[in-house]
C-alpha cells in the first residue's frame, strides 16, 4: 500500500537534518525568530494577550515553558497559544503570501515550547522549524487561496497538522504516533473568517488555537489515541475535500519538491502591522507623500489599482470598511491603512489602536477620498501580491500615478529590515537584554540548548 500524504510528510519532518537545509534558509530562520520575539515583546501587555492569559491561567498553567514577556511559565500548550497570539495578534507576523500562511506565528511558538520542554538543541529547533514551515506552506499551495475564498482562514485549518508533525519530531515520537497526531489534529482544525469585515477578535486567537490543537493532538497520540492516517486525502471527509469543495486543490503540491525546493525562502517580513496585501500600496503611498510633499488637505482623491477580488477583500462591504465597527478592523481596511500612511508618513501600531486617531475629522475626510480602481490586468494575480500602484489627484489639479514595486526579502537589506523592526518593537526593553536576544536568536542553530534564550524572555 502506498504511503499516505501524512506518512510522507512525517518522514520528511522527522528525517530532515540541519546540514540538508541551505545556509540562507537557516540564516533566515534565526532572523524570523528574532522578528517574532520582537513583536511578542511589543504586544506582551496588550489586552488581547492579557485577557487570553487570564483564561489560560485557569486551565493549563504551571509548566516549564516560557511565555514571552511574562515571568510565569506554562505548560507547552499554554505557552505556545499565548506566544502565538502575541506574535499574530496585531498582524505584524511574517507571512508566506502565495500560500497565505502565517508561518512565524504558529511554527515558532510551537517549536519553542516543545524545544524548551525537552531541552532541545538550537540545531534541532532550526531543523524542526524549517521542516514545519516547508510542509505548512505546501498545505496552502495545494489550494491556491481557495480556503480563504470559501470563508476559512487557511493557517488555522492547516497549521494544526503541520505543527503536530513538528511537535512529534521534537518529542522523538514513533512514526505511527506522529502520523496519528497529525490525523487527530486535522479533526481539531478550525478557522472561520467571520471576523473579516467587522473587526472582531476572532483573528487574534486563531493561530494560538491552532498551536493548542496541535499539542493536544500530540498529547493524545502519545497516550495511544489513533488518528486518521489519510486525513488529508480521504474521501469523502478528508480535510481538503471537506473545506475545499469541487476539486479546488492539488494534493501533489503537499510533497512536491520536499527537501529539494525550499519554499520557505519566499516567507516575507511584515513592515507594517496590517494585512500583508496592503504593504506594497503603503510603500507607494509613503513614497508619494515624500515626493509630492503632501499634507492631507492637499489630496483631492486617491485611486488604488486593485483586482476585483482584492477590492472585495479590502474595500467591501463599504459600510464596514469605511465605517469601522471596531478599531481592529482598520488593519484590514485599505482606505484606513493608506489614509494613515498619507497622514503620518508611515503606519504605526499606536495609531491603529487609537479610536481618537481613527475617528478624527482629518483622517475620516481622507478615508472617504480613497477608492478602488479595477485593473483588469491584475485579474489573475494573488490579491496579496499586487504591485501597489496608486494615483493621486491633488487639490491644485495635478494627477500623479505611482507604480508600485512590491517587496524583496533577501540579503543584507533583509537583515537590516529585521533589525530595524526589532529595535522598534523592543524600544522599552533594557538594551543589554535586547542585544543578548539578538545574539542568541540569530545564532540559534549553534546554541547547545534553546533554554537560555527562552529564560531570557521571562521579562
Amino acid at each position: 500500500m502506498s504511503p499516505t500524504y501524512l506518512e510522507k510528510m512525517t518522514d520528511f519532518v522527522s528525517g530532515l537534518k540541519l546540514n540538508d537545509v541551505p545556509g540562507d534558509v537557516r540564516n533566515n530562520t534565526g532572523l524570523f525568530l528574532l522578528d517574532a520575539i520582537g513583536v511578542a515583546i511589543a504586544n506582551r501587555k496588550k489586552p488581547f494577550v492579557l485577557l487570553q492569559a487570564n483564561a489560560i491561567d485557569r486551565t493549563i498553567k504551571e509548566g516549564s515553558c516560557t511565555v514571552i514577556g511574562h515571568a510565569q511559565a506554562f505548560v507547552a500548550e499554554g505557552a505556545a497559544q499565548l506566544n502565538s497570539t502575541a506574535i499574530h495578534g496585531n498582524d505584524f507576523d511574517a507571512t508566506h503570501l502565495p500560500s497565505i500562511m502565517h508561518t512565524s506565528s504558529v511554527v515558532f511558538p510551537t517549536a519553542m515550547a516543545v524545544a524548551e520542554e525537552v531541552g532541545a538543541t538550537g540545531a534541532e529547533f532550526v531543523a524542526s522549524a524549517v521542516a514545519g514551515c516547508e510542509v505548512l506552506i505546501r498545505m496552502g499551495l495545494a489550494t491556491q487561496g481557495a480556503m480563504h475564498r470559501l470563508g476559512f482562514q487557511s493557517t488555522a485549518l492547516c497549521a494544526p497538522v503541520a505543527l503536530a508533525l513538528v511537535a512529534g519530531r521534537l518529542y522523538n515520537m514513533p512514526r505511527e504516533q506522529i502520523v496519528s497526531a497529525a490525523g487527530l489534529a486535522a479533526s481539531l482544525a478550525a478557522g472561520l473568517r467571520a471576523f473579516s469585515d467587522d473587526g472582531t477578535w476572532g483573528k487574534r486567537v486563531i493561530t494560538g488555537w491552532a498551536c493548542r490543537a496541535a499539542l493536544m493532538a500530540t498529547s493524545l497520540a502519545r497516550e495511544g489515541y489513533p488518528g486518521t492516517p489519510d486525513a488529508l486525502e480521504k474521501e469523502p471527509f478528508g480535510l481538503y475535500k471537506a473545506f475545499v469543495q469541487a476539486g479546488g486543490y492539488d494534493l501533489t503540491e503537499l510533497t512536491r519538491g520536499l527537501g529539494e525546493e525550499w519554499v520557505s525562502r519566499e516567507i516575507d517580513l511584515k513592515r507594517y502591522p496590517c494585512s500583508h496585501g496592503h504593504h506594497a500600496f503603503l510603500d507607494t503611498a509613503r513614497r508619494a507623500k515624500r515626493e509630492l510633499n503632501l499634507c492631507p488637505e492637499d489630496i483631492e482623491s486617491v485611486m488604488v489599482y486593485v483586482s476585483t477580488e482584492a477590492r472585495k477583500w479590502w474595500f467591501e462591504p463599504r459600510s464596514k470598511k469605511y465605517d469601522l465597527a471596531n478599531v481592529y478592523g482598520a488593519r484590514f481596511s485599505m482606505p484606513y491603512t493608506i489614509a494613515l500612511a498619507l497622514q503620518f508618513g508611515n503606519l504605526y501600531d499606536e495609531h491603529l489602536d487609537d479610536r481618537k486617531v481613527l475617528q478624527s475629522p482629518e483622517l475620516q475626510n481622507l478615508v472617504t477620498r480613497i477608492t478602488p480602481k479595477i485593473d483588469d490586468t491584475l485579474s489573475n494575480s494573488n490579491p496579496n501580491r499586487l504591485p501597489g500602484t496608486i494615483e493621486i489627484r491633488t487639490a491644485d489639479g495635478r494627477t500623479c500615478k505611482f507604480v508600485g514595486a512590491g517587496h524583496v526579502s533577501s540579503g543584507e537589506a533583509f537583515r537590516n529590515a529585521v533589525l530595524d523592526k526589532y529595535w522598534l518593537n523592543v524600544a522599552n526593553l533594557e538594551r543589554g537584554v535586547s542585544e543578548q536576544v539578538i545574539s542568541l536568536a540569530t545564532d540559534i542553530e549553534k546554541q547547545p540548548s534553546i533554554v537560555p534564550l527562552m529564560r531570557l524572555l521571562r521579562i
